[in-house]
C-alpha cells in the first residue's frame, strides 16, 4: 500500500478567554489555518457542536490536500470540478500510479456528497469574509484561486452538488444501484429506515423508570434527536393549553434565556442567551462546545427555528395522548429529580449510581436504549432499530399515517432543507403505510395499557 500524501490535521485545542471552552482548528504542513479558525469561530457563535465543526474542518483539509498536491496550472476555473472528480472517482490510476500522491481511493457516495457540502459552505462565506481577515501569501492564494473557480462555476450556474451528480454515468450508476429496505433499487434519494410501527407502545411499556418511558415518548412521538432531547433544561418543559407537554428546542448557545439573579437579598431579572446563564449560574458551557473527548459532550445540529429571533422550536406530538401521557409523568419525574439535590439546570439525569443526578449522557443512553431493544426482541444492529429510527417513525407517521402535507411536516420536523422532508413521501409504499395504519390501530387499544400514564 502506497503513502498517501496528507497535509492537512485537526485538534481541539482550549481556548484561554473562555474557561473549560474548545474549539477545533486545521492545521496544514504544521501551521494554522487563519480563514479556517475564523470560520471554526463563527460556526460555533451560530451554536454548532465541536463534533460537527470538525467534520466540516476535515472535508476542507482534503480540499488544501488536493491543492498542495496538484501543479498551479490546475488551479485555475476548473479547479473545483477537478476537487469532485477526485474524490468521486479517486486520483489512482489504472496502472496504480498516482501523480499527486494523494492516492485516494473512489468513498462511499454519502462521504463524497458530505464533503461537497461542507466544502460548498465554506467557498460561499469566504466569498463573504475575503477581505476580513490578514492572510499569509499562501493562505492568500489559495483562497483566491477557491474565488475564481467559484465566480467560474456561478456563471455556469454550477456547484459542487452539481459536479457530483453529474460527473460522468458511472457515478450515476452508482449511486442509483443502492438497495433499499424493501429489496428494491432506490432512486436518487435515500431511504430512511424507522423504527418497526408496532414496537413503539412496547418499548415504553417495557421502561420501568419515568424518565425512561418520557425519554421514547419524545422520540418516537415528538419527533426531536437525541442530542436534542439531552441538551434540554428543566424550565424548556410546561403545560399546554390542551394538556400536553410544551417543550422547547432552545440552541444551547444562542437561545434566549431568562433567570433570577440573587443579590445582597433581592431577586433581579435577568434576560441574555442561554450561554451567558450557563456561565454566570452554574460556571458551566454549553455541552456543545466543550471538548469532543468530555464525556458530556453533545453535538447540536441546526435546525430551522420557529422563533428565529430567540432561536427556538417547539415539539409537535403526533398523537395527543402522548403529550398529555408525558405531561402527567413529568409532574412526577420533576420530583424524582429535585431528590438529587443537584443544582445544573439539565432535564435528564442519571437515576443511578456514583453519578445519581448528573447530567445524563449521550453513550450510556443509547448504550440502555439498545439494551431495551433486544428486550422487545429486537436486533439493535439493524439499521432501522436505534434512537433516530424513533425520530424517522415519527416521519413516517406524520406523513403517512396522519395524512399531512410535506409543507407542515418540514416545520415538525424543523428540516432546513425540503429535500429532507420529501423521503418521507417519495419512497414510501404502500405496504409502509399498511404496517404504519396497523400501528395506529394497535396503539389505540393499547391506550389502556398507557392509561396509568395519566
Amino acid at each position: 500500500m502506497k503513502n498517501m500524501r496528507k497535509f492537512f490535521d485537526t485538534f481541539d485545542v482550549p481556548l484561554l478567554q473562555i474557561p473549560g471552552g474548545h474549539a477545533p482548528v486545521l492545521i496544514i504542513n504544521g501551521e494554522v489555518t487563519v480563514f479556517a479558525l475564523f470560520y471554526a469561530r463563527e460556526l460555533q457563535r451560530l451554536g454548532y457542536a465541536n463534533g460537527t465543526i470538525e467534520r466540516k474542518l476535515e472535508s476542507i483539509g482534503r480540499l488544501w490536500d488536493f491543492y498542495l498536491s496538484t501543479p498551479k496550472h490546475m488551479h485555475d476555473k476548473s479547479f473545483l470540478k477537478a476537487f469532485c472528480e477526485a474524490r468521486i472517482h479517486g486520483t489512482v490510476q489504472p496502472d496504480g500510479s498516482d501523480s499527486t500522491g494523494l492516492y485516494w481511493t473512489p468513498p462511499q457516495y454519502d462521504t463524497a456528497m458530505r464533503d461537497f457540502r461542507h466544502v460548498s459552505d465554506y467557498i460561499e462565506f469566504a466569498a463573504g469574509h475575503f477581505d476580513a481577515i490578514s492572510l499569509n501569501p499562501k493562505e492568500k492564494a489559495y483562497q483566491g484561486s477557491l474565488e475564481y473557480a467559484r465566480q467560474h462555476e456561478r456563471k455556469k450556474k454550477h456547484s459542487l452538488l452539481y459536479f457530483s451528480t453529474l460527473t460522468d454515468k458511472h457515478v450515476i450508476k452508482r449511486k442509483n444501484s443502492r438497495i433499499d429496505r424493501y429489496g428494491k433499487s432506490s432512486d436518487d434519494n435515500i431511504q430512511y429506515k424507522f423504527f418497526p410501527p408496532h414496537k413503539t407502545t412496547e418499548l415504553i411499556n417495557v421502561m420501568t423508570s419515568n424518565r425512561d418511558k418520557m425519554i421514547v415518548m419524545l422520540l418516537a412521538f415528538g419527533g426531536i434527536r437525541i442530542s436534542e432531547l439531552l441538551h434540554l433544561h428543566v424550565v424548556d418543559v410546561r403545560k399546554d393549553k390542551d394538556g400536553t407537554a410544551k417543550i422547547a428546542l432552545v440552541n444551547p448557545v444562542e437561545g434566549t434565556n431568562l433567570w433570577i439573579e440573587k443579590k445582597e437579598g433581592k431577586e433581579f431579572k435577568r434576560k441574555g442567551t442561554r450561554r451567558q446563564y450557563l456561565a454566570k449560574m452554574h460556571g458551566l458551557l454549553p455541552r456543545n462546545i466543550i471538548s469532543t473527548k468530555d464525556g458530556l459532550y453533545l453535538g447540536w445540529k441546526g435546525m430551522a427555528e420557529d422563533d428565529g429571533t430567540n432561536h427556538v422550536s417547539y415539539v409537535e406530538w403526533t398523537v395527543k395522548e402522548i403529550g398529555q401521557a408525558f405531561y402527567s409523568l413529568h409532574k412526577q419525574y420533576i420530583k424524582e429529580r429535585a431528590a438529587y439535590g443537584q443544582r445544573h439546570p439539565y432535564y435528564f439525569v442519571v437515576q443511578t449510581g456514583q453519578t445519581k443526578g448528573q447530567p445524563l449522557r449521550m453513550t450510556s443512553l443509547v448504550n440502555h436504549l439498545k439494551n431495551k431493544f433486544q428486550q422487545i426482541g429486537l436486533d439493535s444492529s439493524d439499521l432501522n432499530v436505534g434512537p433516530h429510527a424513533l425520530r424517522h417513525y415519527y416521519g413516517y407517521f406524520a406523513a403517512n399515517v396522519l395524512g399531512l402535507s410535506a409543507d407542515i411536516v418540514q416545520e415538525m420536523m424543523h428540516h432546513r432543507s425540503r429535500s429532507s422532508t420529501e423521503r418521507y413521501y417519495k419512497l414510501t409504499k404502500d405496504t409502509v403505510r399498511k404496517a404504519l395504519e396497523n400501528a395506529y390501530k394497535k396503539m389505540a387499544t393499547e391506550y389502556k395499557e398507557l392509561a396509568c400514564l395519566h
